[in-house]
C-alpha cells in the first residue's frame, strides 16, 4: 500500500493526506508485481488518478467553465495496456527522453550503446523505460511520491539512478517535483507524457484548441532528430508565441512542407485534396493518414526576473511560463510552467485507432502533448554551443537532478 508520510526537520512523521485519497488495486502483472493506482482530490474537485506502473496519470478530472468535470486525458481502458504501449500515455519517461541518435553516447569519455527500440534510435530510455517499471509508492502531504531503482546497465546506461516523483495536487494546480541521484555519471533527462483534450478525452481532436508557446526559437530536426541548429520561429509555422488555432497552424506547416493540406474550421478537420484527411469506416477501421503536425522541441524563453523576484526565489528552482491552451466550447484552459529549458510539443500525429477509455477511439491529433525537457539527442551534443544550452544532465557522486513542471487549470 502507499504509506501516508511526510518528512519534518529529517524525520519521517505519519499525517493524513490533504486531499481525499483513494487506492484501486488492478491486478498481478505477469512480473508477479501488483498494479494499484491511487485518486487524489483537492478541495475543487479537480482530481488525479495516478498508477504505479510507469507513475502514470491514469485520469485526471477538471471543471468546464459550467462546473461540469471531465477526464481530459488519453490512456487505455484496460490498464495492462500500459505494458505494451508504445504511445507512451500518461507515463514519466526516462532514464533519458526522447531521442538519442543511433543509441550511442559518450558518458566520462566511454562510450555506450542504449536499446534501439524507435529504428535506428533510442527512444525514452529504451524497451522498458521508466514508464514500463513498477514504482513504489508512499503518500505525502497533498499528493503521492513515487521512487524507482533503476540499476546499472538497464537498457544499457550506466550506474545505479535513484529516481522519485512527486505528484501534489492543490486547487486546480497539479505539480511534479522528478529528481535523481547516481554514485556513478549517468545522464538523467525525465519527462511526463500526458496526452491532453481540454474538450474531453473522448471527444475527438484538438484540431480547434488554441495554443501559446513560450519560446522564440526551436531546434529543427532531420528523420526526428535535431541538427543541432537553433532558429527562430518568426514568419514559420513554429511561431506560437501569440495564441494560436492549431488546425490553421498544421495547415500552415503543412504547405511550408508543400503539402496541399487544408483545415476546415467550421467542421473542424484536415482536408487534403478536398478530402477529409482522417476518417473511421465501420467495417475497415480507421484509416491512418500521414503523420503530420507537430513533433518538436521548442527553446523555452527565460523570463528576466525583477530583483525581488530573484530576493525571494534565492535556493529555488526559477520557474518559467512553458505553454497555455485554451479550449473554447469548454471554457477550459492549461497553463504549464518548468524550470527545464525545453519542451517537446507533439500533436499526437501517430495515433491511428487506438482504443481507449469508455470505448473511445483515438485517432490522429486526438491530443496533445507538452513535454517539459532538456534537449533531444543533447547528450552528444558540443556543450559551448547554443544548441548545447540545453544538453540532457549528467549527474555524478553529489549531484542531484531536479525537474519541476506545474499545471495550472482553469476556465474562460
Amino acid at each position: 500500500a502507499c504509506a501516508a508520510a511526510m518528512v519534518e526537520g529529517g524525520r519521517e512523521m505519519n499525517v493524513p493526506p490533504r486531499v481525499d485519497a483513494m487506492e484501486r488495486r488492478i491486478g498481478t502483472l505477469p512480473s508477479g508485481e501488483e498494479a494499484r493506482a491511487w485518486t487524489i482530490r483537492s478541495s475543487t474537485g479537480t482530481s488525479v488518478e495516478i498508477m504505479n506502473v510507469g507513475a502514470t496519470i491514469l485520469k485526471l478530472n477538471t471543471k468546464d467553465r459550467t462546473g461540469e468535470l471531465g477526464d481530459i486525458v488519453l490512456g487505455h481502458q484496460d490498464e495492462m495496456r500500459y505494458l505494451q504501449d508504445t504511445n507512451y500515455f500518461g507515463g514519466i519517461v526516462g532514464r533519458v527522453a526522447n531521442r538519442i541518435k543511433d543509441g550511442r553516447m559518450v558518458v566520462g569519455g566511454k562510450e555506450y550503446e542504449l536499446d534501439c527500440n524507435n529504428g535506428a534510435n533510442h527512444l525514452h530510455g529504451g524497451t522498458v523505460g521508466f514508464d514500463k517499471r513498477v514504482w513504489n509508492c508512499r503518500r505525502i502531504r497533498n499528493g503521492l511520491e513515487f521512487s524507482l531503482l533503476s540499476r546499472d546497465d538497464e537498457e544499457g546506461y550506466p550506474g545505479d539512478c535513484q529516481v522519485t516523483a512527486r505528484y501534489t495536487l492543490v486547487g486546480d494546480v497539479l505539480t511534479l517535483e522528478m529528481r535523481a541521484r547516481s554514485m556513478s555519471a549517468t545522464p538523467v533527462n525525465l519527462a511526463q507524457h500526458s496526452y491532453f483534450n481540454l474538450a474531453g478525452h473522448a471527444s475527438g481532436n484538438v484540431l480547434g484548441h488554441d495554443v501559446q508557446l513560450f519560446a522564440d526559437k526551436y531546434t529543427p530536426m532531420e528523420q526526428q532528430i535535431p541538427t543541432g541548429e537553433v532558429r527562430g520561429v518568426e514568419g514559420s509555422a513554429f511561431d506560437l508565441r501569440e495564441p494560436s488555432c492549431l488546425g490553421k497552424k498544421i495547415e500552415q506547416l503543412a504547405r511550408e512542407k508543400g503539402l496541399s493540406i487544408e483545415y476546415d474550421e467550421e467542421n473542424n478537420f484536415l482536408l487534403k485534396d478536398g478530402k477529409e484527411l482522417e476518417e473511421e469506416d465501420e467495417e475497415a477501421g480507421p484509416r491512418c493518414p500521414a503523420p503530420i503536425g507537430f513533433d518538436d522541441n521548442f527553446v523555452v524563453r527565460n523570463r528576466k526576473q525583477s530583483l525581488l523576484e530573484r530576493i525571494l526565489s534565492l535556493g529555488r528552482e526559477q520557474m518559467h511560463p512553458v505553454a497555455k491552451v485554451v479550449e473554447r466550447k469548454t471554457g477550459r484552459t492549461m497553463l504549464v510552467e518548468s524550470n527545464a529549458p525545453g519542451v517537446q510539443f507533439y500533436t499526437a500525429n501517430f495515433l491511428c485507432g487506438v482504443r481507449g477509455k469508455e470505448g473511445s477511439v483515438y485517432l490522429q491529433h486526438g491530443g496533445l502533448c507538452l513535454e517539459t525537457q532538456h534537449f533531444p539527442n543533447s547528450i552528444n551534443a558540443d556543450a559551448e554551443s547554443e544548441f548545447g544550452k540545453g544538453a540532457c544532465p549528467i549527474i555524478d557522486q553529489g549531484k542531484e537532478y531536479f525537474h519541476k513542471v506545474r499545471y495550472t487549470f482553469g476556465t474562460i
